[in-house]
């Protein structure tokens, strides 16, 4: 069970989710934000050693933020809760090839080579390699064998980005042997979840108060991937021995985007 350490400033009486998390909380159910089962778990358990930390843990955060910018900005600014739930959450669940095998990565790369270059080699042959036709305006693409000058005209009066399927599949292949080709995860087992998870947000924790925040790791750990970390020395190891994900904002910033048109 997570241990975290006890707060300075606090007595066990006052160890209660400050007001500002629970109003979030609310606010997200009401509004089935798809991030509420990560808060739900960060706030809720039926383990009164965890529930208990979980106390802790949200007071450690308000009093990182009070240090930062100040009690009336921590007691009333939400967005310090929000971008602890939205990291949270998006560490917990990364793309699928990250939790491979290292072998299994390296013939996900393969395969999605191999089965591209057949499939524009196909529609090549039969003339099927459309161009593709983005309009940023509709927020919509068409699929064209060959453009009419009306079409093309109007393609460029909306300033829609033309190509062909072909080149898209060739941008995909580029992005697999990058993206999959570039994780540098640890050994593929039970924890390796955790423990990028650990990683990703002790950088957040960095970036966003100078310091990795061992005792709010150790117990998110345990409320959202059921570790069982014994102190923060596990933590620390872990952070001495596995690496943050490449890239790991720009993935959560892709979480964020309702459109993004890829550049070809």
């Amino acid at each position: 069970m997570a241990k975290t350490k006890a707060l300075s400033s606090r007595g066990k009486k006052d160890l209660e989710i400050p007001p500002i998390v629970l109003k979030v909380k609310r606010d997200m159910k009401e509004k089935g934000d798809a991030n509420f089962s990560t808060m739900k778990k960060l706030t809720e358990s039926k383990d009164p050693a965890l529930q208990n930390d979980l106390k802790k843990m949200w007071l450690s955060l308000q009093e990182a933020e009070e240090k930062k910018f100040g009690s009336a900005h921590a007691a009333s600014d939400e967005s310090w809760v929000h971008y602890f739930i939205l990291h949270a959450a998006s560490y917990s669940d990364l793309p699928r090839y990250y939790y491979l095998k290292l072998a299994e990565r390296e013939q996900l790369v393969k395969d999605i080579k191999k089965h591209s270059k057949e499939l524009i080699r196909k529609l090549q042959y039969c003339d099927l390699d459309c161009q593709l036709a983005y309009s940023a305006e509709r927020q919509r693409i068409s699929f064209y064998n060959k453009l009419t000058f009306a079409e093309r005209r109007e393609a460029d009066k909306e300033k829609t980005a033309l190509a062909r399927i072909s080149d898209f599949l060739n941008v995909l292949v580029k992005r697999a042997e990058r993206d999959i080709g570039g994780v540098k995860a640890g050994r593929a087992d039970d924890h390796l979840r955790a423990r990028l998870f650990v990683c990703d947000m002790a950088q957040y924790f960095e970036k966003t108060y100078k310091r990795p925040m061992r005792s709010v790791l150790l117990t998110a750990a345990d409320a959202l991937h059921d570790t069982k970390y014994d102190d923060d020395d596990g933590i620390r190891k872990i952070l001495e021995r596995e690496k943050p994900v490449k890239d790991a904002e720009d993935f959560l910033f892709l979480t964020l985007s309702q459109e993004a048109p890829v550049k070809l």
